[in-house]
């Protein structure tokens, strides 16, 4: 069965969201990426693990649970802003394409192309103090005439949780574009 290129690019368009995201950026060597990824991979599978159990609770343990990792996303998120060295660039918002494979974005300093990398991201409008943390491998860089690159990185090691995350939150993005789109509230 053959698939035509605009069914391709639609297909493609589908799994894509283009929204503003908080990023921060480090250049990984070798040892690097065996390290434990710090207590966002641990929050990540509660969340997952909680999302499991939740429907079997009544509205009063749902309600506890809810709380329960609110409290636990603060803290994880204050902890993380604290560990800002280890080679991390300066956080900043920038306007990401984001899919679930990787992301694109305009960066103040290029890389080599190939290069393994670490980016950390949160969205904007996400609510959550929790960023995502993935390995990824430089597949774009484009010096801007603006200055800026123009940077590309495809997602090498994306946890199992991380990802399931990641799928909610840009599905949950596509279906209020798509309500936008169509006028609904």
């Amino acid at each position: 069965m053959s698939v035509s290129v605009s069914t391709l690019n639609e297909r493609r368009n589908h799994f894509r969201v283009f929204a503003p995201v908080t990023l921060r950026l480090r250049a990984l060597g070798g040892a690097a990426s065996g390290q434990p990824r710090d207590a966002v991979a641990p929050y990540e599978e509660l969340v997952v693990a909680a999302a499991r159990y939740r429907k079997d609770l009544n509205s009063s343990g749902r309600a506890f649970v809810d709380r329960l990792l609110s409290t636990i996303d603060a803290l994880i998120g204050q902890v993380n802003a604290a560990s800002g060295g280890d080679g991390w660039a300066q956080s900043k918002q920038v306007e990401a394409n984001i899919s679930v494979t990787g992301l694109g974005f305009l960066w103040d300093r290029g890389f080599d192309l190939g290069s393994e990398a670490e980016v950390e991201f949160a969205f904007a409008e996400d609510g959550s103090a929790v960023p995502f943390r993935v390995t990824c491998e430089v597949v774009r860089c484009i010096h801007e005439e603006s200055g800026e690159w123009d940077l590309g990185l495809r997602f090498t090691e994306v946890p199992a949780a991380t990802e399931q995350r990641l799928v909610r939150i840009l599905y949950d993005m596509q279906r209020a574009e798509l309500r936008e789109r169509s006028g609904q509230s």
